[in-house]
């Protein structure tokens, strides 16, 4: 089980890799994908999105798109950019 929090939201990631928001107010942060739950591995949580890592390693981000932050760069890109 793991916690993320923001200034507004609670979520949680249980055993099962599924995300449980700790509230029942709608919001775009709310609106977890019905695809993704059973197949999360690692969750955070910022005051414009949220992000999740599953399984197969990719990473699915929703929630507000302030700032460009539902922009996640391709995986070569990164590699590319972070190796040494």
């Amino acid at each position: 089980v793991k916690f993320a929090v923001n200034t507004n939201l609670g979520m949680v990631l249980t055993k099962t890799g599924e995300i449980l928001p700790l509230t029942q107010k709608s919001s775009a942060f709310t609106q977890i994908p019905a695809e993704i739950q059973g197949q999360v591995r690692d969750i955070a949580l910022s005051d414009e999105s949220m992000a999740a890592v599953l399984d197969d390693g990719s990473v699915q981000v929703w929630g507000s798109n302030v700032k460009g932050t539902l922009d996640v760069p391709e995986f070569d890109k990164m590699k590319r950019a972070y190796s040494f």
